[in-house]
Parts: C-alpha cells; structure tokens; sequence
C-alpha cells in the first residue's frame, strides 16, 4: 500500500488528528513509539496507566481523550482486539456520530473475521462524510471476504472515477476483485499499476507470498 500504509490500512492517516493533539510529555514517549511503529511497546506502557480503569467514566473520556486516542491505536496494532473494542465502547458513547470511530469499529470488525458487521460501520462512515476514501475501500474488503467480487469491483471503479484515481492501493484491491472474478488479464494489468508504484514496494515486500501466489495462478 502506500507509504503511510505500510502498517495495513491507513491507520496512521486516520489517527492523525488525535496523535497531533497527543502533546503532554505525559503520553510523549507512547506517542513516539506508535509513529515510530512500536505498537507493542506503547501498548504495554499505555495498559499500566491509570487512565484505563476509567474508560467507562465520561467526564474522565473527555479529560484523557489524548490516551484513549493512542491505546486505540497501540491496541489495535498489537493484535489487542479485547482492548480496541472496550476503547471503542467507551469513546463512542459519546462521540457516536465520529467518522473516524465508526471506521475503526469496522475495521475492527473486519479483522476478527465479521465482513457482514464491518460493512455496515463503512456504511455509517459514509453516510456521515460521502468522501472517506478509506470507508469505501473497507466496503471492497467487506465485499471480498464476502466473496462479492462484483460489488467489489463497482466500487472500485467508483473509487478511480470520483475519489482518487492516483491511489495505487484501489488499483491493488480492483486486481484482488477481478482474480476473484477468475479474469486473469485484468488482474494483471491492475496488479502492475501497483508494482510500477515504488511507494508500494515495502508492502510488496511484506506481502510476498501472497504475490508469488498471484502471479503462479495468472502464469
């Protein structure tokens, strides 16, 4: 994916609002450790703080909105599902209309194996902000792992045509939705936008074996 991608799906880009208002020394060395993609160490300082046993506590939410904020993020990338979904919990109670909570809930969602439940979080973003460019990839993913290939596909076209046609990652996800399809030459093509993409290459790198099978299956 790109650059900012590298950790899987745009999390950096999505949290950077709240990592800007990050800024007491407090929480200063978990925040270098979550853009510096320790993920596992900050989480591990983050969970000691006394902070967390106050998650279900609104007037103390508010208050430490900055630490919720990054054990989100720590947790999330940690593989800390258990503890991405009580932050959630908490911080949607209120702020239930936030785009960027109803997107994490489905990415959530998606990554415990739930595509059905994913979409519609990636349908609730998009109807509060038409524009997430993130929530219609996650509405491909959903369709993907739900094996809807086609819908898959339309909104990928929908992505190059009306959101960002200069994204490679959409060019990645339109290759996954035509091998699905069983259309090999328009996999390829796709699949080749991304390899000629040098910000691409790190995510290549890591994703390899799901490369080399791509490209055994189109041989």
């Amino acid at each position: 994916m790109m650059k900012k991608m590298v950790y899987t799906i745009l999390f950096i880009l999505v949290f950077s609002v709240g990592l800007q208002s990050a800024q007491g020394e407090r929480y200063l060395i978990p925040k270098n450790q979550i853009l510096h993609g320790q993920f596992k160490r900050a989480f591990k300082i983050l969970l000691n703080y006394n902070e967390f046993n106050s998650i279900y506590n609104n007037k103390q939410l508010v208050k430490n909105y900055d630490y919720y904020i990054l054990l989100l993020i720590a947790s999330y990338r940690s593989d800390e599902l258990d503890i991405t979904q009580k932050v959630l919990n908490g911080l949607k109670k209120m702020f239930s209309d936030d785009v960027d909570l109803n997107y994490i809930q489905g990415q959530v969602l998606l990554k415990q194996g739930h595509p059905g439940k994913a979409l519609n979080f990636f349908k609730l973003t998009l109807s509060l902000n038409p524009t997430y460019k993130y929530a219609h990839y996650g509405q491909i993913e959903s369709y993907l792992s739900l094996k809807d290939y086609r819908k898959a596909l339309a909104i990928c076209n929908y992505c190059i045509e009306v959101i960002d046609r200069e994204d490679p990652q959409i060019y990645f996800l339109k290759a996954r939705s035509f091998e699905g399809l069983h259309k090999w030459k328009s996999a390829f093509r796709n699949m080749q936008i991304v390899i000629n993409n040098s910000e691409m290459h790190g995510y290549m790198y890591k994703k390899r074996d799901f490369f080399e099978n791509f490209y055994h299956k189109i041989k």
